[in-house]
C-alpha cells in the first residue's frame, strides 16, 4: 500500500553530511586524547546525538568531554559544510518522483536542517514540514519524532514510511510502527536489515521500491 506520508531523515539521506560531521568528531576526540579514525566515528556516531559522543568519551576516558567540544564541533562543521556539503546522489529525483506528502524528521537542530536543505536546494520539496528532535526533547531510537510527524499530518503511524541510514533511526521508525527503508551508504546492509529496514544501496532503488508499493 502506498504510504500516506513519507518521512526522510536529513543527514545521510537527503544531504551527504555524515562523512563530514563524523570526520570532525574524530579529529576533535583525537585532540582530546581519545584516538579515533574517521571510519570509526562514522560507524559509531552516524545518526546519533552529540550526547552519545560525550557518553562514549566518558566511558573510554573516565572523565567528561571538554565543555567547549560542542561549540568547536558546530563551528568546524559550519565551515566544512559551507565548502563541501552536497545533496545525496539521486535523492532529488526521488523527491520529484514522489508526489505524495513528505516531511523531514531529523535529530539535528531546526536551524541546521533548514541550512542544509537551503544549501543543497532541497528545502522547497518539504513546504516547511521539518521536524527536529531538539524541539521534542526525544532522540532516536525513541519513536516520538516520527510519531509527531504522523500526528502533524493527521495520519496513522502504520500508514507512514521512513527513509533512514542509521541503526538508531531505523529502530525509531520500527518502534513507531512504520515501514522503514534503509539507505546503506553509511553503515551497510547487514546492520540496517537486522534493525528492521528494507535495505537499498542507491536512491534509484528507492524510487523502484516506492513505485512497487503503489501497484
Amino acid at each position: 500500500m502506498k504510504p500516506a506520508l513519507l518521512i526522510f531523515d536529513c543527514d545521510g539521506v537527503l544531504v551527504d553530511s555524515e562523512p563530514i560531521s563524523t570526520r570532525i568528531i574524530a579529529q576533535l576526540l583525537s585532540e582530546y586524547g581519545l584516538a579515533t579514525t574517521p571510519r570509526e566515528a562514522l560507524h559509531r556516531f552516524a545518526g546519533g546525538s552529540l550526547q552519545r559522543v560525550g557518553d562514549y568519551y566518558r566511558e573510554q576516558m573516565g572523565k567528561p568531554l571538554a565543555a567547549v567540544f560542542e561549540e568547536r564541533y558546530r563551528a568546524e562543521c559550519q565551515r566544512a559544510f559551507a565548502q563541501e556539503l552536497e545533496a545525496v546522489e539521486g535523492v532529488e529525483a526521488v523527491l520529484r518522483a514522489w508526489t505524495g506528502p513528505k516531511s523531514v524528521g531529523s535529530y539535528g537542530p531546526r536551524a541546521k536542517i533548514e541550512d542544509h536543505l537551503q544549501k543543497t536546494g532541497l528545502i522547497d520539496y518539504f513546504e516547511g514540514r521539518l521536524y527536529s528532535a531538539y524541539d521534542l526533547g526525544h532522540w532516536k531510537p525513541e519513536p516520538q519524532l516520527y510519531l509527531h510527524a504522523a500526528q502533524a499530518y493527521g495520519v496513522d503511524p502504520t500508514a507512514c514510511a521512513v527513509v533512514e541510514d542509521s541503526v538508531h533511526g531505523v529502530l525509531a521508525g520500527v518502534a513507531a510502527g512504520m515501514r522503514v527503508y534503509g539507505y546503506t551508504a553509511t553503515v551497510g546492509q547487514a546492520a540496517l536489515s537486522a534493525a528492521g529496514a528494507i535495505p537499498f544501496s542507491h536512491m534509484s532503488e528507492l524510487i523502484d521500491l516506492l513505485t512497487a508499493e503503489t501497484t
